[in-house]
């Protein structure tokens, strides 16, 4: 029996409709917030995406890094939220929430298509599949304790440790 089938199979005892669990609650979602997604994704096409036929198709190829990455936006707009800035087109620092969200998205989107993207900074090797260390330093690196990283605990590096 399919899904379809399952769905309009009638529980003669309850009198009501047997249904197929689920794993989402769409209840559970403010559709305010949902609403102010939408304002920020036709702003968003309407500033960013002028000469595309659908506004939005800049986001799709290439993917965006750097300084136009959604991480870097993410962190501009909850410095802009901290602070009480108001959202330059919106005006009201909520939507300055909207945007993190939007970019969160975003950054799902180019993680589905392309990936994770691990920042050139990062103090540890990425991981391999399912989170586990793909070579012996790698792992070294994961089982280490933050109090042995350079300026936390014990370390000869640390400033505690520096004399003057």
């Amino acid at each position: 029996m399919n899904i379809a089938e399952q769905r309009k199979e009638f529980n003669a005892k309850s009198g009501e409709a047997n249904r197929v669990p689920v794993t989402f609650r769409y209840d559970g979602l403010n559709w305010d917030f949902i609403k102010m997604l939408a304002e920020i994704a036709h702003y968003a096409g309407n500033k960013y995406g002028k000469g595309n036929p659908d506004e939005l198709s800049n986001y799709r190829e290439p993917q965006l890094i750097n300084e136009k990455s959604p991480i870097n936006h993410i962190y501009e707009h909850l410095r802009q939220y901290q602070t009480g800035e108001h959202h330059d087109h919106f005006k009201d620092p909520i939507y300055h929430l909207a945007a993190i969200a939007y970019n969160v998205m975003m950054e799902a989107y180019y993680h589905r298509r392309f990936g994770h993207r691990v920042s050139p900074l990062n103090l540890r090797e990425p991981l391999g599949a399912c989170g586990q260390a793909s070579t012996p330093i790698e792992k070294d690196r994961r089982h280490a304790s933050v109090d042995t990283l350079p300026g936390y605990g014990s370390s000869p590096y640390d400033a505690g440790a520096i004399r003057k």
